[in-house]
């Protein structure tokens, strides 16, 4: 979190996880590596990976939705769709695209997991980012990642990397005008 001289927040900044699938290691070495993010988001398939690291997990603010392989999942004790809201940005977190159909126009980004692969692609208006997996070096032919998620009041920078920090992409979404 960073602040201006009034006090207000300039940049929030988000470890963003999905499918570590009980890799401790990675997802250890990931928080390490971004210590000095604000919050960590895990898109589901072992969420409960990041509660049994609670000893380097500091301040910062947890969020988590349920995948398949999850104990929440079924018989649906954990949310599967979460919508939270950070410095005028509404974020929609689900684990399968699919499962954020239904409440995608509540959102101005959906970030998801499920698939492996580290992506971002634009729908109908919304921006749909995927922080690949920390499962395996390699699962599905993709390669270890997670993002950190930069959001400030009229734009987001989203940073991939690889398990070591190094950036393997990067992508800006520029707020929309609001209609008058």
């Amino acid at each position: 979190m960073i602040l201006d001289n009034n006090n207000s927040l300039q940049v929030y900044k988000i470890l963003l996880m999905s499918d570590t699938h009980g890799n401790n290691k990675f997802l250890r070495k990931s928080i390490k590596n971004e210590n000095d993010v604000d919050a960590i988001i895990h898109l589901g398939d072992s969420y409960e990976d990041l509660l049994y690291n609670e000893d380097i997990l500091d301040d910062k603010e947890i969020f988590y939705v349920p995948g398949f392989f999850d104990s929440g999942y079924i018989p649906n004790t954990v949310e599967h769709v979460k919508l939270i809201n950070i410095m005028g940005w509404r974020f929609l977190m689900c684990h399968s695209l699919e499962e954020c159909i239904e409440e995608r126009e509540n959102a101005d980004v959906i970030f998801h997991g499920h698939t492996h692969r580290a992506s971002i692609f634009q729908k109908d208006d919304r921006y749909i980012i995927n922080p690949g997996h920390l499962k395996n070096a390699y699962d599905r032919g993709n390669q270890a990642s997670y993002a950190v998620v930069e959001i400030f009041e009229d734009v987001i920078k989203i940073h991939w990397k690889e398990l070591e920090g190094k950036e393997l992409s990067f992508s800006e979404i520029k707020k929309k005008a609001e209609s008058a």
